[in-house]
């Protein structure tokens, strides 16, 4: 069973998600104490470092529809030389040294909002399906929360719709 953090990198060359496993995290903290991110939390899975860019590639894939062919697993080393070469309507998986790397061009300038309304849906996307069912991290409670909210949001649809439907 792997920890893995989760972290929002406005980085230049760093841009995107961040997923690595939390004793990476810990010593890049160490080690980069200037690097600017914003840790969103952690998870479980029973997937380890070198099986999960695959994995998140393949549910990215799986979500993406007709787009699938726009989702790429690539390495730092393939992409270092090309960053501004890179298709703006492609996703990028990067499996890198320390972790894996979600970016996509298009984001490069948007605003704070949109970024982080577009890499978390595609952070969710890529992770959810990985949850370990042993153990919780704080993005595993959150979801866990946001689907309470939700379904009780939709008991409070189905009751206005009946209330509303009353009168008429």
């Amino acid at each position: 069973m792997e920890r893995y953090n989760v972290l929002l990198s406005n980085n230049e060359g760093n841009q995107g998600v961040i997923i690595m496993p939390s004793s990476s995290y810990a010593q890049m903290v160490r080690e980069r104490p200037s690097f600017a991110h914003t840790n969103t939390g952690d998870f479980y899975s029973e997937l380890g470092r070198r099986t999960i860019a695959i994995a998140i590639y393949t549910c990215l894939r799986g979500n993406s529809g007709e787009e699938a062919d726009s989702v790429i697993l690539t390495t730092p080393l393939n992409i270092r030389d090309k960053i501004t070469q890179l298709k703006e309507s492609n996703h990028y998986v990067i499996d890198g040294m320390g972790g894996v790397r979600l970016y996509s061009p298009m984001m490069d300038g948007a605003d704070n909002f949109l970024q982080r309304a577009h890499y978390g849906a595609m952070t969710l996307a890529g992770i959810l399906p990985l949850f370990s069912t042993e153990k919780e991290g704080i993005i595993q409670k959150q979801v866990k929360e946001l689907e309470g909210l939700m379904a009780g949001a939709r008991v409070m649809q189905t009751f206005l719709l009946l209330r509303c439907t009353n009168y008429r």
